[in-house]
């Protein structure tokens, strides 16, 4: 799901999947200016329902300029936080179904420092209560 999370940022912004935004990671080769898609926890599954779970997400974003690395941030948690009874769809590849965004939480951006390149980190983070469709 973390792909199609990636792909739906994506869409909707600037960022481009595997040049400035990641995945899963962030590789070491990464620009200085960049977003990371991370899983932060497991998902927490619906004991009832089987078809719904709430996924942690964090989001990563680095820039030479701290403003820019929030503002990254801020941009990407505004795309899902507040999505009730409008929902997003996050349709995937083969391996990973497509899902249905119920409803968003999000906390942030936080300031992490700089890293050991001297570029500004911000986090933040959301869960997303979502529903295979597929």
């Amino acid at each position: 799901m973390i792909k199609n999370v990636a792909r739906y940022i994506a869409a909707n912004t600037s960022l481009v999947v595997n040049s400035t935004l990641f995945a899963g990671f962030r590789p070491s080769t990464a620009p200085d200016d960049c977003v990371a898609v991370l899983e932060s926890t497991p998902d927490r599954r619906d004991s009832y329902l089987a078809d719904k779970k709430e996924k942690s997400i964090q989001i990563l974003a680095r820039n030479d300029d701290t403003w820019v690395a929030k503002a990254w941030v801020e941009t990407i948690l505004n795309l899902f936080v507040g999505v009730e009874n409008a929902g997003i769809a996050l349709t995937g590849e083969t391996d990973e179904g497509s899902f249905f965004v119920n409803a968003a939480d999000g906390s942030g951006p936080g300031y992490l420092g700089e890293d050991e390149k001297g570029r500004h980190e911000h986090s933040g983070n959301m869960v997303l209560r979502v529903q295979n469709y597929t």
